[in-house]
């Protein structure tokens, strides 16, 4: 019950703060994407 009111917020929150279709994919999808990123940012730096 927990987590279900938990998910439901955090989908509720992501596509309240962005467009509609974000709200359809998966959390840990863009927590992954993100990642990629700020790893690519790092190392161009370097």
């Amino acid at each position: 019950e927990y987590f279900q009111k938990l998910r439901i917020e955090a989908s509720m929150s992501s596509s309240a703060a962005t467009p509609k279709q974000v709200g359809t994919i998966p959390l840990f999808l863009w927590f992954q994407v993100f990642c990629f990123l700020s790893i690519m940012q790092f190392l161009s730096q370097i």
